[in-house]
């Protein structure tokens, strides 16, 4: 739809190569390739608008439908406004079946077919604006000083809802059936969208961090500081603008080793008294914190290449475990015997560290270090093998079982699941305390998202962080 008020002003519209205007352009040189069609006398008129292959033109006492190709007259209906009630700040709004006209104080339902009143609407104010489908006007009240914003039913013609906005004239957008627009408030103006319908509130905009709405080529848009714009989607409120920055490293950590210990939770035997885990840096602490959280081990054993690494790790995990934490030498001395044995370290190439003869029935293995440091035969022991995400498992060049995938060891039809297959109940998790399992995951960031979505809920709701002025 294509809407201009053409109060004295030259406006046009282009349409299948034709302009509808209010009037020949002032300076005909400086638009060489308009040239007039047709003219019709608009005396008084106040609103055109292109919807549906139709121009529909408001005066001050009817509203005609034309055919924009030939200037030619679909209908022509007198409204019986003078005096006071004639003249409308709202545009006509086109619907289906309908048009809805505006007056100064009263409502208009026309049949779009014929032009024929269907029914009329007098309203307590005077109209202001209008947006739409389905109707919605903003009416000022005189006696109160304030605005309403008012749903109409076309149908019966009569008040669906009726909502006091303040005292400011608030934008009116309408889209999918969700109306934007402010509420002025003696603390400030916020943003919100109302179910068109009924007024209920769907979703409102921290007045702290957004400003003014406005619509620019068709899209909605509010102000986020004092030069820039962020789109908001009618529908949800969402901006897509930042709401917080959070520390990505950590966050990181904490997640993989979640994704850690949620894989032990439903592949390692509940008995799983002794962890080994190699490598010391990154995400090695919240492996050992949330494994140990889940299974208060009798013995936690670690290795790590550097010496100094490996013992000041110990050193953190016996200080916030409250246990002794055991350092280890090699990675046999590590990982041998081991309930649960976690494989992250930082080769520089693919190498078979961790020997397939040390995994034992019962035993979980999990793997997850950039470059490969497993032998190719540990697949072939493994009674069921679980993966976060086949998808990122089988493509790119690094993983702990990349050699696996490429050379067919581990495909589809050798893989048992994905993990949250099995924590939905989709597939089994470990069967019988003999069983060996297998559990690679290269790590899904957008866990990263979801935490930190956590993490600021948290953070909101405990009264912490530091708001930032990105103005």
């Amino acid at each position: 739809m294509w809407t201009a008020g053409i109060l004295g002003a030259i406006t046009w519209a282009l349409f299948p190569g034709v302009s509808v205007a209010s009037d020949p352009p002032p300076n005909p040189r400086s638009l060489p390739s308009l040239v007039t069609r047709w003219t019709w006398p608009t005396p008084e008129a106040q609103w055109l608008v292109i919807d549906g292959g139709v121009a529909y033109v408001q005066t001050a006492s009817r509203v005609a439908a034309l055919d924009p190709a030939t200037g030619s007259v679909l209908w022509d209906q007198a409204l019986g406004l003078s005096g006071d009630d004639s003249y409308s700040h709202a545009r006509l709004l086109p619907l289906e079946h309908v048009v809805v006209v505006a007056g100064r104080k009263t409502l208009f339902v026309l049949d779009r077919a014929s032009g024929r009143v269907q029914r009329s609407l007098a309203l307590e104010g005077t109209i202001i604006g209008m947006a739409g489908p389905p109707p919605v006007v903003s009416v000022y009240d005189d006696a109160r000083g304030h605005v309403d914003i008012v749903a109409i039913d076309t149908d019966s013609g009569e008040v669906r809802a009726r909502r006091d906005v303040g005292r400011n004239t608030p934008p009116l957008e309408v889209r999918d059936g969700v109306l934007v627009t402010r509420l002025n408030r003696a603390d400030g103006d916020v943003s919100v969208g109302l179910r068109a319908s009924d007024l209920s509130e769907l979703w409102r905009l921290d007045p702290r961090a957004y400003g003014r709405l406005d619509v620019i080529d068709g899209r909605i848009y509010t102000r986020a500081g004092k030069d820039r714009y962020v789109p908001v989607d009618p529908t949800t409120g969402r901006t897509g603008a930042p709401v917080a920055v959070i520390e990505a490293s950590a966050l990181t950590a904490m997640r993989t080793g979640a994704l850690t210990a949620i894989g032990a939770r439903y592949l390692a035997r509940r008995d799983s008294r002794v962890l080994g885990h190699v490598g010391a840096r990154g995400t090695a602490y919240w492996n050992v914190r949330l494994l140990d959280r889940l299974f208060d081990f009798a013995e936690i054993r670690v290795h790590s290449l550097r010496r100094e690494s490996r013992e000041s790790f110990a050193r953190l995990l016996e200080a916030d475990l409250g246990k002794p934490v055991r350092v280890t030498e090699s990675w046999e001395d590590c990982l041998g015997g081991a309930d649960i044995m976690v494989e992250a370290s930082r080769l520089e190439r693919p190498e078979p560290r961790l020997e397939t003869r040390w995994v034992e029935p019962g035993c979980l293995v999990i793997p997850y270090g950039t470059v490969s440091a497993v032998e190719l035969t540990l697949t072939d022991v493994m009674d069921k093998i679980v993966v976060d995400d086949w998808g990122q498992a089988r493509a790119g060049r690094f993983g702990a079982l990349r050699a696996h995938v490429d050379t067919g060891r581990l495909s589809e039809t050798n893989l048992h699941a994905e993990l949250c297959q099995i924590v939905v109940g989709e597939r089994s998790g470990r069967e019988s305390d003999d069983e060996r399992i297998l559990f690679w995951h290269r790590g899904l960031s957008l866990s990263d998202i979801a935490l930190g979505h956590a993490l600021l809920e948290k953070a909101r709701t405990m009264g912490i962080g530091r708001t930032l002025d990105l103005a």
